[in-house]
């Protein structure tokens, strides 16, 4: 969401096209931070999940109980 040149007041509508031209890639650069972080949590919880599994299948010969 962008500004309208109004909100510049009648002096600065110049300022209008600077600072639409460098929010604009900078939302966009935002969002794609976003992004790449939301994937790269997904993934630290797919190997947290995958080191938890192998951990159970590992200890699970020497859970017998306390012979």
């Amino acid at each position: 969401m962008t500004l309208g040149s109004q909100a510049y007041g009648v002096i600065c509508q110049f300022f209008v096209p600077v600072v639409q031209a460098v929010s604009t890639p900078g939302v966009e650069s935002i969002s794609a931070a976003a992004q790449t972080m939301t994937a790269t949590a997904g993934g630290v919880r797919d190997t947290a999940g995958s080191y938890t599994g192998t951990e159970q299948a590992n200890t699970q010969p020497f859970a017998g109980g306390g012979r």
